[in-house]
């Protein structure tokens, strides 16, 4: 691809990753994503990675796991990572359905994107960095639907209120989802931080235990 060509690309991922009034509702697009991959359920979670040192900040980890078809290799090549450039390749050209609401995850600045995904016997992680590019490994154990995380660094004081919109984004807009969703906060403790449901939503609930793949 060309220098311009380069361009046009970077300039269409910054449309779309700033797209949404508020970076924190990258986690509707996930949600919606695992939603249409048919996961049974959904389990939002967070947990938090202290600093090495007095002048170092700590890591938030936010994740999302599914339990729905999830995706192999041609999925990821063809729908997820097309727009992106990998590592090892340098052949951005289109997007695929997936990788629209997928992009909304770099509106928080994360340091890294991990995603472990896998179908039809294949299991995958990819690993996506700053500026977009990425790693792509195949897994020898099996995975489970698609698992993502963001690791975001910041202050502990920062990582409460951040925890705190990411509840309020979760309650906004999967209020009325059909599709149980849980969060948990795995920071301090191994029992759940509950949230109220309200009528008609099956909303936030207890973590369950052993679910991750």
């Amino acid at each position: 691809m060309t220098d311009s060509t380069h361009d046009i690309v970077d300039d269409a991922l910054d449309q779309l990753v700033h797209q949404f009034a508020r970076p924190m509702d990258f986690i509707r697009e996930l949600i919606q994503n695992s939603i249409d991959a048919g996961s049974p359920r959904i389990e939002v979670w967070v947990d938090w990675q202290p600093p090495q040192d007095a002048d170092t900040a700590g890591v938030l980890e936010i994740h999302v796991d599914d339990f729905g078809e999830g995706m192999d290799e041609a999925i990821i090549d063809g729908q997820l990572t097309r727009m992106f450039s990998s590592t090892k390749e340098n052949d951005r050209t289109k997007i695929g359905k997936f990788g629209i609401g997928f992009t909304s995850v770099f509106s928080i600045r994360p340091s890294y994107v991990l995603l472990h995904t896998g179908r039809h016997g294949e299991s995958w992680e990819i690993l996506f960095h700053p500026d977009r590019s990425f790693e792509k490994v195949r897994l020898d154990r099996a995975v489970r639907g698609t698992q993502i995380t963001l690791f975001k660094p910041m202050v502990h004081s920062q990582a409460n209120s951040t925890i705190d919109e990411l509840k309020e984004v979760l309650i906004y807009w999967c209020e009325h989802s059909g599709v149980p969703i849980t969060f948990a906060d795995r920071r301090d403790t191994a029992q759940p931080d509950q949230a109220s449901a309200s009528d008609g939503w099956s909303g936030f609930g207890e973590d369950p235990q052993g679910a991750q793949s």
